[in-house]
């Protein structure tokens, strides 16, 4: 056999392993792609409208759980407990501005600090720190307020809010809400603590 002969035999053999591969590689993605449509269908068949239905009686179900209501409160003559403290409220003020050692205070343009003096007992087995961060104060439409981290700071003269007290103890701290002026507040609901007692101290406020 001539050179040209071998060229085209060559050629010609590459040509057959070019169609060869390329009608494998397409037979192979068919196939495959018949996998995923069969499967998918597996998937549709499982999820039919009656799995569907039991997913929204379900979630229905979990919309309908009833959120965690606020503990009825005590008068406000009486203590109550968060879990940890026993916790009560000896007095109530209201200021524009409060002072002490460490800083000052003063409330906003047509505003004021609704203050409550506060006596905190240990109730649990260990010592424990005064923590009132989750602390609030709600009105009579029923708007709630947290406590004022600055004029909390002006008014803990004795820092009673980085002091441990043993179990059996007690603590006086003020309690201070910014609020506009006027305001009528209605319940306090006081906790003491981080830890997760899923309580809180709720008492009526009296003026």
């Amino acid at each position: 056999m001539n050179k040209t002969g071998w060229i085209v035999t060559g050629v010609s053999a590459l040509l057959a392993l070019l169609v060869g591969f390329g009608a494998g590689w397409f037979g192979n993605q068919a196939y495959i792609r018949a996998s995923f449509e069969s499967a998918w269908e597996d998937m549709e068949a499982e999820f039919d409208d009656s799995t569907m239905d039991e997913d929204m009686d379900v979630m229905e179900e979990q919309e309908e759980d009833p959120v965690e209501q606020t503990p009825e409160a005590v008068p406000m003559s009486e203590s109550a407990s968060d879990g940890v403290w026993d916790i009560k409220i000896t007095k109530v003020e209201r200021a524009t501005q409060v002072s002490g050692s460490y800083s000052t205070a003063v409330a906003g343009d047509g505003q004021e600090f609704f203050i409550l003096d506060v006596e905190m007992t240990n109730a649990s087995d260990s010592p424990q720190m005064p923590e009132i961060d989750t602390s609030e104060v709600v009105d009579e439409d029923g708007n709630r307020y947290g406590y004022h981290s600055d004029a909390s700071l002006a008014l803990d003269e004795d820092d009673a809010l980085y002091t441990d007290v043993n179990p059996g103890g007690t603590t006086e701290l003020r309690i201070p809400f910014q609020m506009r002026q006027g305001t009528v507040v209605d319940t306090a609901l006081l906790s003491g603590t981080w830890s997760d007692t899923g309580r809180i101290a709720a008492i009526q406020i009296q003026e």
